[in-house]
Formats: structure tokens, sequence, C-alpha cells
């Protein structure tokens, strides 16, 4: 296992963005799902709080990949990743992505499922898509 650590702009950026997520689903706090469901349907999240302590999990039934990412007030986010997807770096990315498109809510991302599969796409069927794995873990 390595240790990775963030800091700078982006990391505090992203810990302000991160900090509303809670372990039940909550439409104000939809990112963790979009993450699941939209880009990765067998990746999983979940944040807890104590203590001026923030760590937050992500884990993959599929490979059997995790991740956990420990933000402290006033401290560096620390970061253990495991297996062989690199999940944090996945969840920064896919953030990234969200981001640079303008923060999209949920209204602006369809479905178009067909005999060959579903694909999740951005503001137009015929626009950025990307298919839907929604096979068994």
């Amino acid at each position: 296992m390595r240790d990775s650590y963030g800091i700078g702009e982006e990391a505090a950026e992203f810990e302000r963005w991160r900090s509303g997520w809670r372990p039940e689903p909550n439409p104000e706090t939809w990112w963790n799902d979009f993450h699941t469901w939209v880009r990765d349907a067998k990746a999983r999240g979940v944040a807890l709080r104590r203590e001026g302590a923030r760590p937050v999990w992500f884990y993959s039934l599929a490979d059997m990949s995790w991740a956990c990412v420990l933000f402290q007030d006033g401290d560096r986010a620390r970061v253990w990743q495991w297996g062989p997807r690199r999940l944090w770096d996945e969840a920064v990315g896919a953030y990234e992505w969200w981001r640079d498109r303008g923060s999209p809510g949920l209204h602006r991302f369809g479905l178009t499922v067909s005999s060959s599969g579903q694909r999740v796409w951005l503001d137009n069927p015929s626009a950025e898509s990307w298919p839907l794995d929604v096979s068994p873990a």
C-alpha cells in the first residue's frame, strides 16, 4: 500500500465540494450517486464525520479495489489506495470532468437503452456519451 498526498488549491476546492457528502442519498449532495451511477456502476463511496476528521471510503466489489481519503481540519488530505484501480484518482478525474462541463445537474443527463446496451449522455443523445456497465460484479 502506498500513501498519496494532496494539497493546494485543487485539493482545497475538492474538500469544500466534498464536505457535504452523507452516507444516505441526499438530493442536495448527489455527486456520490453521480459517480457511482453515471461514471461507474460498480464503485461505491461513503463519508463519515468524526471530531474534525472526515474519512471518505471508495470501494469496488468488482475487483476489490478501495481508497480511503482522510480530510482533517487544517491539515493535508491523506489518501490510501489499494487494488488494480486507483479509485481516488478516478473520483478526482470524474469530479474534474463534471466541473469542466459547468457542474451539470442531474436534469442534463439522459439514458438511452437499446438491445446493444445502455448509454448515459450529457445534454443530447448524439453528443458526449459512454456505456453504462450494469453487469453483476
